[in-house]
């Protein structure tokens, strides 16, 4: 599963994955790690009981960027994403 998103070189935004329809009730994160690729600069990242996320910054204009999420639940479930993120000059609304 995977989803592409845009951020321009200039922006810091958070990206990340909501897991919240794929927990059994009574389950939560307990634990996150994001993999990102060297073109972007990780400021954070952070997890809650439902969803991993992380800040960015830079990246060059052209770059494909992935950043993979492991997050790891109470119950012993253990899920990998990975989303990617395109750097452009310029966004449309």
């Amino acid at each position: 599963m995977s989803i592409v998103d845009q951020k321009t070189p200039g922006e810091i935004l958070d990206f990340g994955w909501d897991y919240s329809d794929q927990l059994t009730p009574g389950d939560v994160i307990n634990g996150s790690i994001w993999e990102v690729s060297v073109e972007l600069n990780v400021i954070s990242q952070g997890y809650d009981s439902t969803a991993a996320s992380f800040f960015a910054s830079g990246g060059a204009v052209g770059d494909f960027v992935s950043a993979k999420n492991r997050a790891v639940t109470e119950q012993g479930r253990t899920f990998e994403r990975t989303l990617y993120i395109q750097i452009v000059a310029e966004k449309n609304s």
